[in-house]
């Protein structure tokens, strides 16, 4: 996001400090999150930010906590025909200090070197180099969300966590896509014995209910085919 058209302009965002040394932040891949966003015609609801997006970079300085795990033609650029703004850059050293991993500080170090990065560039208010905040969003079912959840299950056990995600990952790629022409599944669905709720709350994941008694009725119909 850039503060070019605005930049005296406030972000209109409270951040979340992922740099306490907690099990939970091993997967986020930057020091800071958007927690919540504050009301009014701000910069962040301008560009279409959202409560969970990861700051990444500051004025293509990097501030992650690994290497980027993809290439940029992966990415969906969701700034695409915002003025200023894209995943493009100009050259491979550009990409190189964009993924600038910062590490090996004390607990709270690296945020506050991501803020006072932030800071410095706002309190200069050069014209020809605004603040340009760059931000990763990740589905809900990605490592980066699924990891506390997954912590949680293992009662805060790290190594256990660890191979239950790793197990779940290899399960989901040995199982999905769903072939929907599939007849027996194809009848589940016609039978609403599994069907999605549709709760109308954007960004939320999303949530199904089962009726055993309708999948208990369609197994005596079907093989285990």
């Amino acid at each position: 996001i850039s503060f070019a058209r605005d930049p005296g302009g406030s972000l209109g965002a409270q951040l979340i400090n992922h740099d306490k040394g907690s099990p939970n932040e091993m997967f986020t891949p930057g020091y800071a999150s958007v927690g919540r966003l504050l009301d009014g015609e701000t910069v962040a609801r301008k560009c279409g930010v959202k409560v969970g997006d990861v700051i990444v970079s500051v004025n293509g300085e990097g501030f992650r906590r690994f290497k980027p795990e993809y290439k940029d033609e992966d990415l969906e650029d969701l700034t695409s025909g915002m003025e200023g703004m894209g995943l493009k850059e100009s050259d491979g050293s550009a990409r190189e200090v964009k993924a600038r991993v910062v590490a090996g500080k004390k607990d709270g170090e690296h945020y506050a070197a991501l803020l006072g990065k932030i800071k410095a560039v706002k309190k200069a208010a050069d014209p020809e180099n605004p603040l340009h905040l760059s931000l990763e969003r990740y589905d809900w079912d990605s490592r980066v969300n699924a990891w506390p959840r997954f912590l949680v299950a293992r009662d805060g056990d790290v190594p256990a966590a660890m191979q239950m995600i790793q197990q779940h990952e290899a399960w989901r790629e040995n199982h999905f896509p769903i072939d929907l022409t599939n007849k027996g599944l194809q009848d589940v669905l016609k039978a609403k014995a599994v069907a999605e709720v549709d709760i109308e709350h954007e960004g939320l994941p999303p949530t199904v209910y089962v009726n055993f008694s309708k999948l208990q009725a369609l197994e005596s119909d079907h093989s285990p085919k």
